[in-house]
């Protein structure tokens, strides 16, 4: 995790490469109420909770295959009010989960137990993609599962 609201003190610099840092400029790139810096008003755009889940996916995938258990649920940037607002702080309550903290997000408990991830879907130049929804896009090097455009339409590729 790294630092999403830097001033020109902060000590760190920002690493785009970092999930933080590109999942604010898709923020940007849809616009509506997602672009707007008022608290909680981004969660009013329809598309904000399948964005986030998307963004979490990612993220979830990046934990399981870098860090050790205890990483997961312990690893959080140093509280440096130069770098973020307080409110992202390691043990400020969450706004609206009050009386969780920041922290308590990072526990294993949720993957272990709530929910997790189906693979994202695969396939190869002999193999589809397993899913009636999807179809096999093999117009470029690397072959890619693609959603239909529609029920009934062209299941074999894009129409011409």
């Amino acid at each position: 995790m790294t630092y999403t609201m830097p001033s020109d003190k902060c000590p760190y610099e920002i690493n785009w490469e970092w999930i933080e840092w590109p999942h604010g400029n898709f923020h940007s790139f849809i616009g509506g109420d997602m672009v707007t810096m008022f608290p909680n008003k981004a969660a009013n755009d329809i598309i904000f909770f399948f964005f986030h889940c998307h963004v979490n996916k990612i993220f979830v995938d990046w934990r399981l295959t870098r860090q050790t258990r205890s990483q997961r649920e312990n690893d959080y940037p140093a509280d440096l009010a130069d770098c973020e607002n307080s409110g992202h702080f390691r043990n400020a309550t969450m706004s609206q989960f009050a009386p969780f903290k920041n922290i308590d997000g990072h526990k294993s408990e949720y993957t272990d137990n709530m929910y997790e991830y189906a693979p994202k879907p695969t396939c190869t130049a002999t193999t589809d993609c397993g899913s009636r929804f999807l179809f096999c896009d093999r117009s470029n090097d690397a072959p890619r599962c693609v959603s239909k455009v529609r029920p009934g339409g062209n299941c074999k590729g894009f129409p011409n």
